[in-house]
């Protein structure tokens, strides 16, 4: 047997949505890639403590629960896969693959054992259903009642937000230990709900927010962000940053800063999946973290040192990197004729850039976008308004969406056209916009019909007034 068993198109669960990707397995451990973020996840074999066979979705699947208490569920195996996983994990991992029942007898009530950091659901010892309790937002109690809140998660369809346990109250107990309020306390141990009781590693102050718009202060902890402003406080769990990207502003002197994070931050009934920064290329800043020289060395590796001095927007990709554990995307391989990197236009009725990236397209500063290629359908260029010398750019995706960028500038066509053959990407109505005269999407013997449609109409209305008045006279 080889030393790696590579299975594809396998699926981790996160959140309640599966998430394809490619799994290899080594004698050490084994890595999952994440085929729609491109994270890529590690475990070794000295963290975990247990195997499971166990079926997600009437797959065949893995359970696999580490030292800490974590569960990570890995599901879309065929019959033939899992067994030659289980030999593998039996002759490298030195480890023998149990198998999980399932409870199928359809029964609403049984026992609540936390395991881990995962709440189980179990009828006659069978598991019924399990969530960890890293996707809790929230958990009290109200006498015989525990309620929990989850978070949401964008890439579900359908997700869970509530859950209601009814636990009858015992005679004689006060409702400090009622069955409901113990088992919230064991839940809120390990519920994503962030406190800050312990010393933040570094303090950015007043940092200008585009979106959502504010300014805030930003605090930097070993497992998540607190975001504190005037009138919203987030906090934001480390492991929900998907991606980060670091962009410059046409004009040279500003620079955006984008954090994509699942799930979203809300104010009110809004989300918000992505949070903008913008800094002055020229803003110089002084930083040290609060952390010792030792620990900067053990625990990150000494990727990072104590004392940061430079330009602001340097100081916060490097922070960033390092703690939240996330490389910084920047375009790479697409300029206009300007020397920028920035395609201006609007979307929505918001004037922004697009920057067409490596692995898909990025629309800031409002609303914020990232379209990757993967799941683009076709790319249509479409001519605009004959008299501003623009067109416009619809990104139609597989899902069926689509997304028009106007006012793009023909001078930008070129560019974008042959950075769209190079992704490889479907581009329609080419042949059209090539023809139009050079300087000339604005030429007068152009002829735009929706204008002359509208010039039509206007004259058939004049038409009627004018009508009706000599009518009236």
């Amino acid at each position: 047997m080889s030393d790696n068993y590579d299975v594809q198109n396998v699926a981790k669960e996160e959140m309640g949505a599966l998430y394809n990707g490619d799994v290899r397995f080594s004698p050490t451990g084994l890595t999952y890639k994440n085929r729609t973020t491109g994270k890529v996840f590690h475990l070794n074999n000295d963290d975990i403590e247990s195997v499971e066979q166990n079926y997600m979705a009437n797959h065949p699947g893995l359970r696999i629960i580490t030292k800490e208490g974590e569960l990570h569920r890995f599901a879309n195996f065929t019959e033939g896969q899992l067994s030659k996983l289980k030999t593998y994990i039996a002759t490298k991992w030195r480890r023998n693959v149990e198998i999980k029942e399932n409870s199928l007898k359809g029964w609403n009530f049984g026992n609540v054992p936390i395991v881990g950091k995962n709440l189980q659901f179990q009828v006659n010892d069978a598991l019924d259903f399990e969530i960890p309790l890293s996707n809790v937002s929230n958990c009290t109690a109200n006498k015989s009642e525990a309620i929990l809140e989850f978070h949401a998660n964008d890439d579900s369809t359908v997700g869970l937000v509530e859950m209601r346990l009814h636990m009858p109250m015992v005679e004689g107990v006060s409702e400090e230990e009622s069955p409901a309020e113990l088992l919230r306390q064991a839940i809120m141990k390990y519920a994503a709900v962030e406190a800050e009781t312990e010393q933040h590693i570094v303090l950015l102050t007043n940092m200008l927010c585009l979106t959502p718009r504010g300014r805030y202060d930003v605090k930097i902890f070993p497992t998540f962000l607190s975001f504190h402003g005037k009138t919203y406080d987030y906090k934001i769990p480390a492991r929900s940053v998907n991606r980060l990207f670091m962009l410059k502003h046409k004009d040279g002197r500003r620079l955006f800063f984008v954090m994509h994070i699942n799930p979203p931050i809300r104010q009110g009934q809004t989300r918000y999946s992505f949070i903008v920064f913008e800094f002055n290329k020229d803003e110089l800043a002084e930083l040290e973290l609060s952390l010792t020289d030792e620990q900067l060395k053990e625990t990150y590796e000494g990727k990072i040192e104590r004392h940061l001095n430079g330009p602001l927007y340097n100081i916060v990709a490097k922070l960033f990197r390092v703690f939240v554990g996330i490389k910084v995307t920047v375009p790479g391989g697409f300029t206009l004729k300007d020397d920028t990197e920035a395609v201006t236009c609007s979307y929505k009725q918001s004037h922004g850039f697009l920057y067409p990236m490596d692995k898909g397209f990025m629309y800031v500063p409002k609303p914020p976008l990232y379209l990757r290629y993967e799941e683009i359908a076709n790319v249509n260029f479409a001519r605009s308004d004959v008299s501003t010398k623009t067109f416009d750019l619809e990104i139609s995706v597989k899902g069926g969406a689509s997304f028009v960028f106007s006012s793009v500038a023909k001078d930008d066509f070129d560019s974008l056209l042959q950075f769209c053959k190079e992704k490889n990407l479907p581009v329609q109505n080419v042949k059209n916009l090539a023809k139009a005269p050079k300087g000339g999407f604005g030429l007068d013997e152009d002829v735009d019909p929706y204008k002359e449609r509208l010039k039509s109409e206007a004259a058939a209305a004049d038409s009627e007034e004018s009508d009706s008045d000599e009518e009236d006279g």
